[in-house]
C-alpha cells in the first residue's frame, strides 16, 4: 500500500492535479466573488446580461483547473520528497529478525525426511472444506431471495434473472422455501370440531390455533370438512380463516417474493420447475382461480385503494395447463366482471381491430389489460343496471370466455381481488 502511494505521489500527472486543486481554492473564490458583485450592480439590467455574466463565470471555473494543471511547473524535489514520505515501512521487531523467507522454509520442510510437523506453517495452512462451495451457493441464493422482495423493481428483476441462471439450484432452494408444513390431520379435525363448541373460550383458542396453521393445512382442512358435520356458524368461521390464508398479499415484501418466485420458475422452464409451480398453485401460494379444462386465470390490481370517480386498473394472467391450444379475443366482450357477487357485461359497441391471443399448452400469458371504464357501459346481466363503484370495500372477479381447439368455448373464473373506493382527496390520485 505504501509503495502504491509513493508511485502515485511521485507521478508528474498526479503532482499537476494536486497543484491544480490547491490553486483552485483561491481561483474559485475569486471567480465567485467578482461575478457576485457584477450581478449585484446589474440587478436592474436585462436578464440576458445577467445570464451572460453567469455563463462566463461558470466557463472560467471549468477552464481554470485545466489551465493550471497544464502550466504549473513540477519540481523534481517534490516528487522525491513524496517518494520518501510514502516509502516508510515498519521496522522489524524481534519476531521479524529471521531473514529466511517463508517460501524457503516451506521448501526446507518439504524436503525434510520427517516432513512438516503439526506446528509448521504448511501443516497449519487452511484448506477448503468440501461443503464450502455449497454453503456459498446457498448464501448467494438467500441474498437473492431477500432482494426479490425489494420495492425497487430494478433490483428485484436483477435478482430474478440471477436465480433463473442458477437453474436447478434455484428450484431446489425455492422448493425448500415453499416446503409444506407438517400438519397433524387429527389435530386439524379436533380444531374444526372445537370451532363449533358452545363455550367461547374453546372457540377462541381453536380459532387462534387454526388460523396460525397457514396454507400448509389446506389439504387436511378439505379432508376434515368432508368427514365433519358442522353448523353454519362453525363452517363460516372455517371459511373466513381459509380466506385469510389464501388472500393475495397486498404489496408486502413476502408477496413480492412469491410473485417473483413464479417468474423465476417460469423462466427456468424445466420439468422440475413446472412441477413446483403446479404445487404452489395447488396449495394456493399463488392466487389462481379454479382450473377449467386445464386453464386458469388470475386477477391482479395495481393497488388496493382508488378514489371516487376512478376506475380500477386491473390486469389478468392466463395459464394453459391443458392439452389444447387456447385462443381469446382481447376485448371487453371476451370477459365478464363480477363486483360484490353481481356479474356485469359490456354493452357498448366497438368497431376497431381486435387482438387475438393464442396460448399453447404449457404456456402462460401475463399482464392482459382489462377495460372496466364507464365508456364500455357495463350492465348487470340480471337487472341491466350500470356498474357503480361507491365508497367502501368491493370484491372483484373476472371470467374469461376462451376457446379450446376441439373442445369449444368455456368460461374461466379468476380469483377474487379486494379493492377499496375512498372519497376524493383521501386516497392515491394516480
Amino acid at each position: 500500500m505504501n509503495a502504491w502511494k509513493a508511485d502515485l505521489l511521485s507521478n508528474s500527472l498526479a503532482q499537476r492535479v494536486r497543484w491544480a486543486l490547491i490553486h483552485f481554492l483561491w481561483q474559485g473564490t475569486a471567480v465567485a466573488v467578482v461575478p457576485a458583485a457584477v450581478l449585484r450592480s446589474l440587478r436592474r439590467s436585462s436578464s440576458r446580461a445577467r445570464w451572460a455574466v453567469s455563463r462566463v463565470a461558470v466557463g472560467l471555473m471549468t477552464a481554470l483547473p485545466v489551465v493550471t494543471a497544464w502550466t504549473v511547473s513540477v519540481d523534481a524535489s517534490d516528487a522525491m520528497a513524496a517518494g520518501r514520505a510514502g516509502s516508510w515501512e515498519r521496522k522489524p521487531g524481534p519476531e521479524h529478525r529471521n531473514t529466511t523467507s517463508s517460501s524457503s522454509r516451506r521448501r526446507q520442510l518439504k524436503d525434510h525426511p520427517i516432513g512438516p510437523g503439526p506446528s509448521s506453517p504448511a501443516a497449519s495452512r487452511p484448506t477448503t472444506r468440501p461443503g464450502a462451495a455449497a454453503r456459498a451457493s446457498a448464501g448467494r441464493l438467500r441474498r437473492l431471495w431477500v432482494a426479490l422482495g425489494s420495492a425497487d423493481y430494478v433490483e428485484a428483476d436483477k435478482a430474478a434473472a440471477a436465480m433463473v441462471s442458477a437453474g436447478d439450484e434455484a428450484v431446489a432452494f425455492l422448493a425448500g422455501r415453499f416446503a409444506p408444513a407438517r400438519i397433524d390431520a387429527a389435530r386439524v379435525r379436533q380444531l374444526i370440531a372445537d370451532l363449533g363448541s358452545a363455550r367461547f373460550a374453546v372457540r377462541k383458542k381453536a380459532h387462534d390455533e387454526f388460523r396460525a396453521l397457514g396454507r400448509g393445512a389446506l389439504p387436511a382442512v378439505k379432508e376434515a370438512l368432508k368427514q365433519a358435520e358442522l353448523s353454519a356458524e362453525a363452517r363460516a368461521r372455517v371459511d373466513e380463516t381459509v380466506k385469510h390464508w389464501t388472500r393475495p398479499p397486498a404489496g408486502d415484501a413476502q408477496g413480492r417474493r412469491i410473485e417473483a418466485a413464479e417468474r423465476v420458475l417460469v423462466g427456468i422452464g424445466t420439468a422440475r420447475s413446472s412441477g413446483l409451480l403446479d404445487r404452489l398453485v395447488r396449495e394456493q401460494w399463488l392466487p389462481w382461480g379454479e382450473a377449467v379444462k386445464g386453464v386458469q386465470c388470475r386477477l391482479r390490481a395495481k393497488r388496493s385503494a382508488w378514489q371516487v370517480g376512478q376506475w380500477p386498473d386491473l390486469q389478468a394472467d392466463l395459464r394453459n395447463r391443458g392439452k389444447r391450444k387456447l385462443t381469446m379475443g382481447v376485448c371487453p366482450w371476451s370477459w365478464d366482471i363480477q363486483c360484490d357477487g353481481v356479474w356485469y357485461h359490456a354493452a357498448a359497441r366497438y368497431s376497431g381491430d381486435i387482438r387475438i391471443l393464442s396460448i399453447e399448452p404449457g404456456r402462460q400469458e401475463n399482464g392482459i389489460p382489462l377495460y372496466v371504464e364507464a365508456r364500455w357501459h357495463w350492465r348487470s346481466k340480471a337487472r341491466n343496471r350500470p356498474l357503480a363503484l361507491k365508497t367502501g370495500k368491493h370484491t372483484m372477479r373476472v371470467a374469461f370466455r376462451v376457446a379450446l381447439a376441439g373442445l369449444g368455448d368455456c368460461m374461466v373464473v379468476s380469483n377474487p381481488v379486494a379493492i377499496e373506493v375512498v372519497p376524493a382527496g383521501k386516497g392515491p390520485a394516480t
